[in-house]
């Protein structure tokens, strides 16, 4: 691991969507449904093996029961959202034009709010369903549960996560093949304080998955990186969120 991805994750310790059915180095993925959230935005998904994920970025302003999700711009109010542990959204630098491409970020407090935040029969993925991906794309098992660090990079499990080329990535957006057919974007970040970072670097992911009372789990694939890392931080950051078919 290299560059400023390397030294983030030291630091931290849509358009084009491939069609039909994908086969290639033992790994398929089909299109499946478009769904629709609350405030009726559409979302391309996709079946990989057994799971079925939304290939674009949550986007939502409303909890599944209709409530609002409050947007805080400013950086004391999107500071003081996360010390009082309330769910919050924001576009990134606040420029509503990143919503068609990137979808919104969200705080940790949005994902455990109990109106949820996913269509009907959607979830946001746990951290073991974010392992069942990385396996079927070929993730070894001794690496699965590693945090903090880059894994699965002799077997490029980020780069066939990305989205291709550099019009959205800077260079050299490492590896990228888009094999999963999830089409991961750099979003970028907001951070506990409210100042937003590295889009163009990272694509970041929330998980369901909490560590304690103030840290979770995410997934993070950076612009110079193969693989993808396991982190935690706090809950305050904003990231974006893909959801998941929930099992029946």
């Amino acid at each position: 691991m290299k560059g400023m991805f390397s030294i983030y994750m030291c630091v931290a310790a849509i358009l084009l969507l491939k069609t039909s059915c994908f086969e290639s180095n033992n790994i398929s993925y089909e299109d499946a449904v478009v769904i629709n959230d609350i405030d009726g935005n559409k979302y391309k998904t996709i079946k990989i093996a057994d799971q079925y994920w939304m290939a674009e970025n949550l986007s939502v302003k409303h909890y599944s029961n209709g409530d609002p999700i409050k947007n805080f711009p400013t950086d004391d109010e999107w500071k003081n959202a996360g010390n009082k542990e309330i769910g919050a959204w924001s576009y990134y630098e606040n420029d509503s034009t990143m919503d068609m491409l990137y979808g919104k970020l969200y705080n940790w407090y949005a994902i455990n709010d109990e109106r949820g935040l996913c269509p009907k029969g959607w979830k946001v993925p746990s951290d073991e369903d974010w392992i069942v991906l990385e396996k079927y794309l070929g993730m070894p098992n001794n690496e699965s549960k590693q945090l903090l660090i880059e894994r699965g990079v002799n077997e490029n499990i980020g780069g066939k996560i990305k989205s291709k080329g550099t019009s959205h990535w800077d260079h050299p957006n490492s590896g990228a093949t888009n094999q999963s057919g999830l089409y991961a974007l750099p979003g970028g970040g907001r951070e506990i304080g409210g100042m937003f970072y590295y889009r163009g670097n990272l694509s970041e992911f929330w998980t369901s998955t909490d560590i304690d009372w103030i840290s979770a789990i995410y997934r993070v694939v950076g612009f110079d990186g193969y693989g993808i890392a396991r982190g935690e931080s706090l809950k305050h950051f904003g990231r974006s969120i893909r959801c998941i078919k929930e099992e029946k």
